[in-house]
């Protein structure tokens, strides 16, 4: 059954928020706001895809003047932040500076539930932050620290296994063959992990059937791994992926389309896969998902002893936001053709 794309009014969801932060004083587990926050990011960051619009709704509830409760006032400055991270024309200073400005502020609340789950949301932001550009050791040490004091066993499993996303990203980034080795094994060990942890929760179909299964492809992609590596089964894991894509919505929709181009490499159907591509390329996708386009271009290039057009595709894939680990890979590649 296909699943159409949502559509909301920005105007009603903002005043639905400012009404439930201005009045609710529930706590974790059962924060009122933090669940409302979690329908209003589902509607319109997960299956919209539009974090500037969620940004935007969680500001303007903020500029209501009625949320006079700090930590309600605090998370919805979170839920702007995880807009606002996802965008690249937010400045990183500016995101530094709101960054250090919400963490005081969240210092400042009393000690207890609310406090935490503060803390834990912004750490979370902070790592995937961190991942966006390029500081994967930073936000590995972040998740093995939310690993292991995360509010509940879902953040933890989560945390746990982006320690292991992360530490494969590093490893890419240093081109050190043995330690990807070693992290792409940790990688493989720990979904199974995750998908437990998320199971039968609001999480199960965003990391155990999207994130979770999609990080690790996309590492499978990055080390040009062989369609049967006995380590992990691709064709299993893209077609759970592709199986929960319409539910998934608009966000995983990128990703999914450039691992299924890959997945047209790995069977020989190169000219198909330059044709999918190219499609991606085309389309206005995020820098990171066009890097990983211009890589499959590249890879496809080499197969068909075209190695002059497929320097170019190498070269014009830099560090972007989330690609840092791909344009580490192109370089590897553009080395092996000799520049």
């Amino acid at each position: 059954m296909e699943i159409k794309k949502p559509t909301f009014d920005p105007a009603t969801l903002v005043s639905l928020l400012a009404i439930v932060a201005q009045e609710d004083t529930t706590e974790p587990p059962g924060w009122w706001l933090d669940s409302t926050l979690r329908s209003v990011e589902k509607l319109v960051l997960v299956r919209g895809n539009d974090p500037g619009a969620f940004a935007s709704i969680a500001i303007e509830a903020l500029k209501s003047g009625v949320i006079v409760n700090p930590a309600n006032h605090a998370l919805l400055q979170l839920a702007a932040i995880n807009g606002l991270r996802r965008l690249d024309t937010i400045g990183l200073v500016s995101l530094e500076n709101l960054f250090r400005s919400v963490k005081t502020e969240i210092d400042a609340l009393p000690s207890g539930p609310r406090q935490g789950r503060c803390l834990s949301f912004w750490g979370c932001q902070r790592r995937v932050f961190s991942a966006r550009i390029g500081h994967y050791a930073e936000a590995s040490a972040g998740a093995t620290a939310e690993a292991e004091t995360g509010p509940d066993p879902k953040s933890r499993a989560i945390s746990a296994y982006l320690d292991r996303v992360y530490a494969m990203w590093a490893a890419l980034l240093d081109n050190n063959e043995k330690t990807m080795e070693v992290a792409f094994e940790d990688l493989v060990t720990a979904l199974p992990g995750l998908q437990a942890g998320v199971a039968g929760t609001d999480a199960e179909l965003q990391w155990g059937k999207g994130n979770g299964p999609i990080h690790l492809l996309q590492a499978m992609f990055l080390m040009d791994l062989d369609l049967n590596d006995p380590r992990a089964d691709w064709a299993k894991q893209l077609a759970l992926v592709q199986e929960n894509a319409a539910e998934l919505g608009d966000a995983f929709a990128p990703w999914i389309a450039v691992l299924t181009a890959h997945d047209l490499t790995l069977n020989n159907r190169d000219a198909e896969a330059l044709q999918r591509a190219e499609q991606i390329i085309a389309s206005g996708a995020p820098a990171d998902v066009v890097a990983a386009a211009r890589l499959i271009k590249g890879d496809c290039y080499v197969k068909l002893s075209r190695q002059d057009e497929a320097r170019i595709e190498y070269v014009l894939i830099t560090p972007c936001p989330n690609g840092h680990m791909i344009a580490a890979v192109a370089q590897d590649a553009l080395a092996a053709l000799g520049q």
